[in-house]
């Protein structure tokens, strides 16, 4: 047995080291060392009594029954298989028993060093590639102290179904949830991420240059990331997601699209701004969802279509401020539903004349064309929406706005109270005589 999907492992660059042993097995043990700094016990004598044995045994000593779900990194020794090591049973102060053997099968492993617990220093491609360690069902925590500077990561590894690659950031304890700077950094340079179907990524940063950005295939999830491409040269994306979901994230791609997407992607409550593009809709897509969203900024197109885009795009309650075009599509087969958005200091909307399309309850406040191939539909707001603040980011609006309680709701039937919907990504709901308010949080 090797990697086991309840396992977490721990990075910190300000406490971490290599050859730590990294990670804990949550279902397994009573004790999680991943996080003490230097690891809880270090070996330099560790040996097994034959080949194929996963007993192994060590003068030195130093086992306790509480390192049982710990792992230990070998690092080198005799006839020793390098690599993580799950510890499953304590017999004593020098007997333990791991997961597996830990030989080549060569003969007895002596002399191995190794260290018990304590996180590593830095994400690296190959961690993420060892099945003998990093599985489905795992969580990676990257601690917030500190860049995390990596080569180019290029996995065809997937997730299951029933159990996801995960990467989350944290800031002071596990499962908190940091913002803007708080989020640990992922510094690539030039490089690529590139990786397969079934990641999660919660809490994190990442910055690059490189042509590709972030390339991530089905069913992948990002959360509360920021992704920024600085790269001047054209063309050059920030993310790229097919049929993933991408949820309160922010990204920026100074002359290429903040996020290039593929089929079946939802995009909800994310800001993308200072961009070429930005959501690009490429070539072959159906069925893509922008939902609650910030542009801001952007020089090209807001959202974007391709030729050979296909049917059922939708696009509501969302902000275009100060975009080329809010959104462009040159493919006659494509559908889409534009619904409940804002649309300032934009072109508006260019699409080619289709009785699949339709657009209501958006808000224009344009020096140019609204609407091209399209009509506004009979309740459109051709008016300043009064947003608070727009040129230094605030996009909310108030009860004296022209879009306030004029967009597209709940209808009548089958429900019981009334449920108004603002036009734009700041939305207030009522329901009864009770009333709250939500706002959009751009996450910086």
């Amino acid at each position: 047995m090797a990697g086991i999907a309840t396992t977490y492992w721990e990075i910190d660059p300000a406490s971490g080291n290599a050859l730590n042993g990294g990670g804990y097995d949550s279902a397994a043990g009573t004790t999680d060392y991943s996080q003490t700094s230097g690891g809880i016990l270090s070996l330099s004598d560790l040996a097994n009594s034959g080949a194929g044995v996963a007993d192994v045994s060590s003068t030195m000593g130093g086992f306790t029954a509480a390192m049982v779900g710990n792992y230990l990194q070998i690092a080198s020794g005799v006839n020793d298989d390098p690599g993580f090591y799950r510890i499953t049973a304590v017999a004593d102060t020098n007997n333990a028993t791991l997961d597996r053997a830990p030989d080549t099968g060569a003969g007895a492993m002596t002399s191995a060093v190794c260290i018990v617990g304590g996180p590593f220093a830095l994400l690296t491609d190959a961690f993420l590639e060892d099945t003998d360690a990093f599985i489905p069902g795992n969580t990676i925590w990257l601690k917030s102290s500190g860049t995390h500077s990596m080569a180019s990561v290029g996995t065809a590894r997937d997730g299951l179904t029933d159990g996801a690659l995960t990467i989350a950031g944290y800031n002071a304890t596990r499962g908190d949830t940091p913002t803007g700077d708080d989020r640990p950094l992922i510094a690539l340079g030039s490089s690529s991420w590139i990786t397969d179907n079934r990641w999660h990524y919660h809490n994190l940063r990442f910055t690059m240059t490189s042509s590709t950005g972030i390339a991530a295939d089905n069913y992948t999830v990002f959360s509360n990331c920021k992704v920024e491409n600085t790269s001047g040269t054209s063309n050059r994306d920030a993310l790229k997601s097919n049929s993933g979901f991408i949820k309160s994230c922010e990204a920026v791609s100074t002359n290429g699209a903040a996020l290039a997407c593929t089929t079946g992607s939802l995009i909800e409550s994310c800001y993308f701004h200072d961009s070429l593009t930005g959501v690009e809709i490429q070539g072959g897509s159906d069925y893509i969802a922008v939902v609650g969203c910030i542009f801001d900024t952007i020089s090209g197109i807001g959202v974007s279509a391709a030729a050979t885009s296909m049917l059922s795009h939708r696009v509501s309650q969302s902000t275009f401020y100060a975009c080329g075009t809010a959104v462009k599509s040159t493919s006659a087969q494509s559908g889409w539903a534009i619904t409940n958005c804002i649309m300032s200091g934009t072109a508006g909307v260019d699409i080619p004349t289709s009785s699949q399309s339709y657009l209501d309850h958006n808000c224009y406040n344009n020096s140019g064309t609204d609407v091209s191939g399209v009509n506004k539909g009979p309740n459109a707001v051709d008016s300043d929406p009064l947003m608070a603040d727009p040129a230094n980011g605030d996009f909310t609006i108030s009860a004296a706005s022209p879009c306030y309680n004029v967009g597209l709701g709940i209808g009548a039937a089958g429900s019981v109270g009334t449920y108004k919907k603002n036009i734009g990504a700041d939305q207030t709901t009522y329901g009864g005589a009770s009333a709250h308010q939500t706002r959009l949080e751009t996450i910086c």
